[in-house]
């Protein structure tokens, strides 16, 4: 091998492929395709390659020496590849370049491509004739999100085009984006939506990447032959891609309400309709899409929403939440005292006791609480949740229904409570006694009646609601607890459940048949519980029933709470009729009469199902008893019937779609033996007592006079005798006289 001067080799072959004169417009890009052929070879190894210009070495591939950082050899000269690549060219860039090549590191085999300059010149963009374009020159995007560009053009003196190509395109003239199928888009996450025949070039980007960053800039190629063309150089629009901070954008729903339809829309920033989006509450995942559609409830009032936007290409996410306010009218629940949040529809008392009784309220606005006694008779009012009455020193007067109104901007609501008052034990209609001696002996009849039923044992309690209404076909849990010798804790336990009648219906022990088969106990009489379920309750369950408690199975101590009665009242399913309690039970009501003696009770329900809710009216002949608005029942209670309140009752229900009306017929009958009071047997005690105490008076008396007669016998015979002493002492005396005489 002969070195030449200058470092050029003559002897061997050595040539180049490239454009060798090249013009780029100032801030422009370009890519000079070049090979080259050294000593009759396209492979090497580990050689390296520069360009040289007038200055100097402009770039180099071992990045050891360079001038012009926006110069990069891109090609690979090992494969014979000196292509070079010019990016946001400059006036000073324009220059004569050759290029060099060393066969390995330290070799002394050097070739200098003096022969085959490259030409670059810089000249200006200029707009040209008729071609105008307006598009925004700086353009921010999030990364992961969509951009829309807005762009409109002018090409040449043409009003319209036909089948015009676009071409967007990076300053080194590489296409991102085209309507021309034949050309494959750098990047595909650019669109050109816009109408190129209107003038219209609109420029879309999805999923921005850091890589997108850049300077664009349109082209568009119009004509049959489509060799006219306007390119927009002049004014190149910058890409900017900034980190992800936007959230989804929500709808905002306002205010809802329970029970109307809403749909909430999530849409992404910069209204990126392909990114996938997904509805949760909490964990729970509830719709993938950007609509919700929902109806809401009083449990969705406070709930927190999130909408959760995933770029799955990029590995990034972003959320935002909204939380619900929800609308919904009140929901009332009146309870006895300190009991669990169950309804009650009745409580019974005795004349004399007192009562708490709680409104409980759910609504949202807050309601306005009433309470009321009867239709007419205001009690008490508050704005809370909830609102306590307190019924003390209860008369007889004050059995009726208790109504709870609760009322907001959505709807007004109530529940009634329905106070039955009894007489006191010691309270005997008819009967004249001593009030202390009364109750002495109402005590005696109580203590022997808890003997009888508990076999001497005290110290025991159970509570539960004596009146429980539960429709046909439904379920029941009535709660109750109860104590056994003041203890509530025991050790093989067993329950079970009677009727009044002493009839068996369940037990908790298996070995035991079972009468009721939709009756269970579902609490544990280990610990005082003996809880009652019924389920698909029907008429026949109507009744009185009793708990009566073993403590063990081997044990002859049990207990019998007849005290404490429970009784359960199956009604129908909602219709236009009525139904008929009567105390005591064992009356029935047949072919709409009911036959009574004086001092029971009776309560008439009349059951109603409306849409909207009825006027429901109870009426004795043509006089109205009692009238409210309701959509479920109205209660009507008799107390201690007299004979009085025999007559045709009738219930009516009434709305604007009609009317309907049912009644019954209420015989009071007067019997003694009837009456089945807890002091039955105190009259037959008085009366024995007094028969008793008649008696021992009688023999008392006849006694004393017996006594008398004896003793004004004996004084009468005592005074006989003295008179004949008397005598005998005359007798003496007139002896002595005559003694002395003789002397």
């Amino acid at each position: 091998m002969i070195l030449i001067s200058r470092g050029t080799v003559t002897s061997m072959e050595y040539r180049m492929d490239f454009d060798g004169n090249v013009q780029i417009p100032v801030g422009m890009c370009a890519i000079i395709p070049c090979k080259f052929v050294a000593d009759s070879r396209l492979r090497f190894l580990t050689s390296k390659g520069c360009w040289k210009g007038h200055s100097g070495t402009a770039v180099s591939t071992d990045n050891s020496a360079g001038l012009k950082t926006n110069f990069q050899i891109v090609g690979d000269p090992n494969n014979g590849d000196c292509s070079l690549k010019i990016t946001e060219a400059k006036k000073e860039d324009a220059d004569t370049y050759h290029f060099r090549f060393e066969e390995s590191e330290g070799s002394i085999n050097k070739y200098s491509f003096y022969e085959f300059p490259l030409t670059v010149k810089v000249a200006d963009i200029k707009e040209e004739a008729g071609c105008t374009i307006q598009a925004d020159q700086t353009v921010t995007v999030q990364r992961g999100l969509c951009v829309t560009i807005p762009c409109a053009f002018t090409a040449g003196h043409m009003t319209s085009l036909t089948n015009a190509r676009g071409y967007w395109r990076t300053i080194c003239q590489e296409t991102v984006a085209t309507n021309s199928e034949a050309i494959v888009s750098l990047k595909p996450n650019f669109q050109l939506v816009g109408n190129l025949d209107k003038g219209d070039c609109t420029l879309r980007i999805t999923n921005a990447t850091e890589q997108d960053a850049g300077k664009y800039y349109f082209m568009v190629e119009y004509g049959e032959d489509k060799k006219t063309t306007c390119s927009y150089a002049y004014k190149m629009t910058t890409l900017q891609v900034t980190d992800l901070k936007e959230k989804p954008v929500i709808s905002d729903p306002g205010t809802l309400t329970e029970g109307q339809e809403v749909t909430l829309t999530c849409t992404a920033p910069g209204n990126c309709s392909n990114v996938p989006i997904t509805w949760r509450n909490k964990m729970e995942l509830l719709n993938e899409s950007s609509n919700l559609t929902f109806i809401p409830t009083r449990r969705d009032h406070n709930k927190l929403l999130t909408c959760h936007m995933t770029v799955s290409s990029l590995k990034i996410s972003t959320q935002n939440e909204i939380t619900l306010f929800v609308q919904y009218p009140p929901a009332v629940v009146i309870t006895i005292g300190i009991s669990e949040p169950n309804n009650s529809v009745a409580s019974t008392v005795t004349v004399g006791d007192s009562l708490v009784l709680k409104c409980l309220v759910d609504s949202n606005p807050a309601a306005e609480i009433t309470w009321m006694k009867g239709e007419k008779t205001e009690l008490t009012k508050g704005n809370n949740s909830q609102l306590m009455l307190n019924l003390t020193d209860i008369p007889i007067s004050g059995a009726d229904t208790y109504y709870c109104l609760a009322s907001n901007t959505i709807a007004t609501t109530n529940q009634t409570i329905t106070i039955i008052v009894n007489f006191h034990r010691s309270f005997v209609p008819g009967v004249d006694m001593n009030l202390s001696f009364g109750i002495w002996i109402c005590l005696v009849v109580a203590v022997f009646q808890l003997w009888r039923d508990s076999e001497g044992l005290d110290g025991y309690t159970l509570k539960v609601d004596p009146l429980v209404i539960v429709e046909e076909g439904f379920c029941v849990t009535i709660p109750c607890q109860f104590t056994a010798n003041n203890r509530k804790r025991f050790t093989g336990s067993t329950g079970c459940w009677k009727t009044n009648l002493e009839t068996f219906v369940l037990s908790t022990d298996m070995s035991k048949d079972r009468k009721k088969t939709n009756f269970n106990i579902t609490g544990d009489p280990d610990v005082g519980d003996c809880t009652l379920m019924i389920t698909n309750a029907s008429r026949e369950d109507t009744g009185t029933y009793f708990f009566r408690f073993e403590e063990n199975r081997d044990s002859a101590t049990w207990y019998n709470y007849r005290d404490n009665n429970l009784y359960v009242y199956v009604a129908d399913a909602p219709t236009i009729t009525f139904k008929t309690i009567i105390d005591p039970p064992e009356n029935t009501l047949t072919n709409h009469k009911a036959t009574l003696q004086e001092g029971e009770a009776v309560i008439l329900n009349c059951s109603v199902d409306s849409n909207p809710p009825s006027l429901i009216t109870w009426k004795k002949g043509e006089n109205t008893v009692v009238s409210c608005m309701s959509g479920h029942f109205l209660v009507l209670h008799l107390l201690h019937v007299t004979s009085s309140d025999s007559g045709t009752y009738s219930c009516s229900a009434q709305n604007k779609h009609g009317d309907m009306r049912d009644f019954v017929d209420i015989e009071v009958q007067y019997s003694i033996d009837s009456r089945k009071s807890d002091c039955t047997n105190v009259v037959i005690l008085v009366v024995g007592s007094i028969f008793i105490l008649s008696l021992i008076t009688l023999m008392i008396f006849c006694f004393m006079q017996r006594h008398m007669r004896r003793q004004q016998q004996g004084d009468e015979k005592k005074g006989t005798k003295c008179e004949e002493q008397k005598d005998n002492l005359e007798v003496d005396e007139n002896l002595d006289e005559n003694i002395y005489a003789n002397m």
